[in-house]
């Protein structure tokens, strides 16, 4: 896999990129100083004619010659962040084959098939042929592909995905033959990459793998970003020559024909400023496209977390458009309707095939996103819907009321002029875009700076208050329906498998999915776009527990979480993480005693002795028992022990792995409780109970708490005094938990050659040393092996370095859900006070 995980490599990692860039950089300088730009282009670029003139190197020398500006920032930043890194992972001589061969390759076939089209007289390749090329990411192109043999198949299928997208919505929307050439380079790659891949032995599923619920998911957030920003692509091209580009009339309602360079046929560079700016004749300046582009990628983001409400605004943004597009070609104004005049039949044509297209697109994607509709579980409840109804029709509102009282105090200064019904209308005209607002005629029209500046100010206003409340939407708690029962969960815990925190399972904060083929129940978080399991399936010993897996996280994909298996033993998922070629990392190390081998023989168990000397001398006893069977005055002094930790610490209570006060009210959860003179509580441990095939086989430490003034040695003996009474019981293990984000190990233990989950580690290692002075994890985990444990891994196996900023996040957030700002800081100042 490649090393995304930093986001430079250096020179002497990347020889033959470093001298690329150096080359494209002075290049570029020379393409644009008048007294070399003309020559540079006419030696190194490539065209047809190019070609006929002798130049025969031009299809490889214009690999390295950057275009226009927009295409010398993307060379650059590719060169810079993504070549590096295929170099680093393949190797120079790769590189360079995969960059000049293949590259060199796709601009001839491009050549020729221009050089064919115009020959038959089709337009766009007419317009296309004369034009000189230069573009190094045709290169980059070719060279990532055959980069992309050295990923994991999780990165190859994100790499051909996010190219073949790239090359694709350029080809679509700008259409130069910069654009052509890069998708054949796109194309060879890929066949190569496939037979590749062929020639190891792998199927095509060993290529693209994802599964149905995501690959859908893919698609329609490709589809829609690809809707909002073709566009803006076609306008940034200086020669708007791509299939799909005639949807920038929406941007483009240029009337005045004194710019010559802004036609139906053709945007130049000099509409720039005009249109994406948005200085419109009569409507002032207006920056809307630009913000309904962030509600395109607000909703494509919400797609890929399969959010219902993304699939509604997707398509309520796609309506706009389609009627829009509609709305613009029936309704032309007189400068674009002399342009069609003028214009060849073939030109004409053309452009009906192009519109054609625009509103084909378009109508698909709306049929195909109602389809798949339900392919998107995640819904809100009834209540959120209605409150954010609400607020949308509040927007919608103050909007209108803001410009009827621009209209009935700035009467004379708008032309017509309109009723204040018209006005109020008018805030809801403001959410189709400038050109169909100008075709359709307008309900207002301001004709001073003042009301120009006030209803576009308006107008970007309501957008981004849009732009908010589809945040708000795309963020609220979906409804989620189903799920095992609480009864049902404890009858399967009472079956056995899983883990010793399987009981855990029963706390509050989490969500539950039983799998349909075994009944195993699995228990999760959901935080942070992540599905973060708290332990090992459970309730299906000897189920087959890769499919198992596997089957989990196609639900986690379904409901828009990314799967993370937390706290799992290295004995159960070591060999599902080989298997699916996941990452797996160390998180905890786990303390196991086997009761019934238990004894305090030796100098290692010095200290337990101790403890249990000292007890017997000051009259300290321990009683094992519930939270139901203890006294008033026993609860009573257990509450106030806990209360007084939380005092003590700036930090509140940790959830997840660590119970607090309320976790030991459950009837099946064993209390040992120290009692000194008077009944004083002076410590007091909880066990989590764990059975097999309903008997039960093992109990798991959970809540410690002491006095502040307890016998020194109180916890030692409590677990030595557990210890001895589950031998007599006849239990066979007794966990003494793992210490959350501690281990002795500096190196993760991973499933593949990748490095990506360090990073995790090092986020993990710098957490659990700021938790250090409050949790005190390490030494809490040093204390325990006194009791001479086995020590078992505890792992988080997940599946691509690219998730780990929402792993990390939603690891923080479980442990620590009711931080507030008072308490992190009260934290910050403690740990400070430690460090120093």
């Amino acid at each position: 896999m490649l090393p995304w995980r930093r986001l430079f490599v250096t020179p002497r990692q990347a020889p033959v990129t470093t001298v690329l860039l150096a080359i494209s950089i002075v290049l570029a300088v020379a393409a644009r100083l008048p007294a070399t730009a003309a020559r540079t282009h006419q030696i190194l670029a490539l065209s047809p004619g190019q070609l006929a003139a002798g130049r025969m190197w031009t299809p490889l020398t214009a690999l390295l010659v950057p275009g226009a500006l927009d295409g010398f920032l993307l060379a650059l930043l590719t060169l810079m962040f993504v070549l590096p890194h295929v170099e680093h992972a393949v190797g120079s001589r790769r590189v360079l084959v995969g960059y000049f061969a293949l590259g060199g390759v796709a601009a001839l076939l491009g050549v020729g098939l221009l050089a064919v089209l115009a020959h038959f007289g089709e337009p766009w390749a007419t317009l296309s042929l004369p034009l000189l090329t230069g573009d190094p990411t045709i290169g980059v192109t070719a060279a990532l592909m055959v980069g992309a043999g050295a990923m994991t198949p999780v990165w190859r299928t994100r790499t051909v995905v996010a190219t073949g997208f790239a090359t694709g919505v350029l080809f679509l929307y700008a259409g130069q033959p910069a654009d052509l050439y890069r998708l054949i380079s796109f194309g060879l790659g890929l066949g190569v990459l496939w037979w590749a891949s062929w020639r190891r032995g792998e199927t095509a599923g060993r290529v693209w793998r994802p599964s149905s619920a995501h690959e859908i998911r893919l698609v329609a957030a490709g589809l829609v970003l690809a809707l909002g920003i073709g566009p803006m692509i076609s306008v940034v091209s200086q020669v708007r020559l791509g299939l799909l580009s005639p949807s920038v009339i929406l941007i483009d309602d240029t009337e005045d024909p004194g710019l010559l360079t802004c036609s139906m046929f053709k945007v130049g560079e000099q509409c720039w400023n005009w249109q994406v700016i948005g200085h419109i004749p009569h409507e002032g300046w207006t920056w809307t496209e630009m913000l309904a582009l962030v509600l395109f990628l607000l909703a494509a983001r919400g797609l890929m977390r399969g959010r219902r409400s993304a699939v509604v605004i997707s398509v309520v943004l796609i309506l706009r458009t389609l009627v829009s597009v509609v709305v613009c070609f029936t309704r032309l104004p007189p400068n674009h309707l002399t342009a069609l005049t003028a214009a060849t039949t073939a030109e004409r044509v053309e452009l009906v095939i192009e519109v054609s297209a625009v509103i084909l697109v378009h109508v698909g994607a709306l049929i195909w996103l109602i389809a798949v509709l339900h392919r998107f579980p995640l819904v809100p409840s009834p209540r959120e819907t209605a409150r954010h109804l609400c607020w949308f029709l509040a927007i919608l509102g103050v909007a209108g009321l803001v410009l009827t009282g621009a209209v009935l105090a700035m009467r004379s200064s708008f032309a017509g002029p309109p009723s204040p019904m018209r006005a109020a209308l008018a805030g809801l005209e403001l959410f189709l875009p400038p050109a169909a607002r100008s075709r359709l005629g307008g309900l207002i029209h301001p004709e001073t700076f003042a009301t120009r500046m006030l209803t576009g100010g308006v107008e970007t206003a309501l957008w981004i208050a849009l732009a908010v409340l589809t945040w708000q939407i795309l963020t609220a708690h979906p409804l989620i329906k189903g799920g095992p029962s609480a009864s049902e969960i404890r009858e399967r815990l009472r079956i056995g498998g899983g883990s010793t925190f399987s009981f855990m399972a029963t706390w509050p904060g989490n969500r539950h999915w039983q799998d349909p083929v075994t009944g195993a129940i699995i228990a999760y978080r959901a935080t942070a776009g992540v599905a973060l399991t708290l332990s090992e399936p459970f309730g299906a010993p000897g189920a087959d527990l890769v499919a198992l897996v596997r089957r989990f996280n196609a639900f986690a994909d379904s409901q828009g979480l990314i799967p993370a298996w937390y706290a799992v033993t290295a004995a159960a998922f070591d060999p599902v993480a080989h298997e699916l070629q996941w990452d797996q990392l160390e998180v905890a190390q786990e303390s196991v005693v086997a009761v019934q081998n238990w004894q305090t023989k030796g100098r290692k168990w010095q200290d337990v002795r101790t403890a249990l000397s000292r007890a017997e001398r000051e009259g300290i006893h321990a009683e094992w028992t519930s939270w139901a069977d203890l006294p008033m005055e026993a609860y009573a002094q257990i509450v106030e022990l806990s209360q007084d930790w939380v005092s003590d610490h700036p930090l509140p209570e940790m959830g997840f792995t660590l119970g607090g006060l309320d976790e030991l009210r459950d009837p099946d959860v064993r209390l040992m409780i120290a009692y000194g003179r008077n009944h004083a509580v002076q410590g007091v441990l909880s066990w989590l109970p764990s059975w097999r095939d309903q008997r039960l086989v093992g109990w798991t430490l959970d809540f410690m708490r002491k006095r502040h003034d307890a016998m020194p040695g109180i916890m030692e003996f409590l677990i030595a005094q557990s210890a001895m009474r589950m031998k007599e019981n006849g239990i066979e293990f007794m966990s003494l938990s793992g210490a959350p984000l501690a281990h002795d190990a500096p190196a993760a233990s991973v499933a593949s050659d990748s490095a990506p989950p360090s990073d995790l580690r090092h986020l993990l290692d710098d957490l659990s040393a700021a938790l250090e002075p409050v949790y005190g994890f390490s030494s809490l985990h040093h204390f325990k092996q006194k009791f001479q444990p086995e020590v078992r891994p505890t792992l988080m196996v997940f599946a691509s370095g690219i998730n780990l900023p929402s792993i990390g996040l939603a690891v923080v957030r479980s442990y620590l859900p009711q931080l507030s700002l008072k308490q992190a800081l009260s934290a910050v100042r403690e740990m400070s006070d430690h460090s120093t």
